[in-house]
């Protein structure tokens, strides 16, 4: 039966009830439904007006975004892996510049642990990188994220480049502890598994073994393009990224996504080495960790393009 037969949601052919509620409740939120509208115009004048209406006119405004509400960031993402199957060259971690990399749950325990133990709150935790269907152990990882955590939801990114009918089949069992789905739909994954219609079937494949899961698809055909550059230029408007902290295993985390992985961009490495503000060293304490998060733009968004929100058809970085 139709999902949307007569415009009311419908559970699909062997969900559980649990999993159509989870679902449900996803298209009933304002924020996901505002995200669906911002991937309908990838470029041009639509993306430029809703890009500005969602970031450039509260910046004007002197709104702030609610960054951290109560002392709540809301998620913490991992660096589980460094490493990715894919070279996009606006990639935002600079996992195509990265060593081939893998950590441990047990890694990002201390560091988790003390932020909680310090009263700041953090609802869902997600893996990312990187691709972390590289890890040696992803399933394992989960599994001890979420019995450290079981009050936490436990989520990952993948850009699917995994995906076949036995490769779900094998990770769908092993799964059970993973509260959501993060599906980038890249050109090229589309393309090596065998166009739309066999993503769409292998998708639908792994949310009938998993529904559980949340799974959301991405849309990767264009990406934000950013870049650094030495001057310093204020942003005239709010970035998508900078509240997306991303922890690494050495216990610092980074205010936007960008931040995290500089150290491997040698270009960009002088200005990454004078930000005060790109990374936060949990080592230190968290004494100033909330002012931290509640400050926008900091020392790096002065020279980061990432704000002006420009999208651009996804490329493959050049091999090194």
């Amino acid at each position: 039966m139709n999902r949307h037969a007569f415009g009311r949601r419908v559970p699909r052919r062997g969900q559980t009830s649990k999993a159509f509620h989870a679902r449900s409740v996803v298209w009933s939120n304002p924020r996901y439904l505002a995200s669906r509208v911002f991937s309908a115009g990838n470029t041009g004048p639509v993306w430029t007006i809703l890009h500005y209406l969602k970031y450039g006119l509260p910046f004007k405004l002197g709104l702030k975004r609610a960054s951290c509400n109560g002392g709540d960031v809301k998620r913490i993402n991992l660096l589980a892996v460094e490493h990715c199957t894919n070279r996009c060259r606006q990639c935002s971690t600079s996992s195509p510049f990265a060593a081939k990399r893998t950590y441990a749950a047990a890694a990002f325990v201390p560091w988790l642990d003390l932020m909680m133990r310090e009263g700041i709150k953090f609802g869902h935790i997600s893996i990312t990188g990187g691709e972390p269907f590289l890890h040696p152990d992803l399933p394992g990882f989960i599994d001890d994220l979420q019995a450290r955590y079981p009050k936490k939801q436990t989520g990952l990114t993948t850009n699917f480049f995994w995906a076949n009918e036995e490769k779900i089949r094998y990770y769908a069992p092993k799964l059970k502890s993973l509260s959501k789905m993060l599906i980038s739909k890249y050109p090229n994954t589309v393309a090596k598994i065998g166009g739309e219609q066999r993503f769409g079937s292998l998708v639908e494949l792994l949310r009938t073994l998993c529904p559980q899961i949340e799974i959301t698809i991405a849309d990767g055909s264009h990406l934000i393009e950013w870049q650094l550059h030495p001057d310093e230029r204020s942003p005239k408007a709010h970035c998508c990224t900078s509240d997306c902290y991303v922890l690494r295993a050495d216990g610092k985390i980074s205010h936007c996504a960008v931040g995290v992985g500089l150290e491997h961009r040698p270009e960009f490495r002088q200005i990454a080495q004078e930000s005060k503000d790109a990374l936060y060293d949990l080592g230190r304490g968290t004494s100033g960790f909330l002012s931290w998060v509640n400050k926008y733009p900091f020392d790096l968004c002065f020279h980061c393009t990432l704000w002006r929100g420009v999208r651009t058809p996804w490329k493959s970085e050049s091999p090194m």
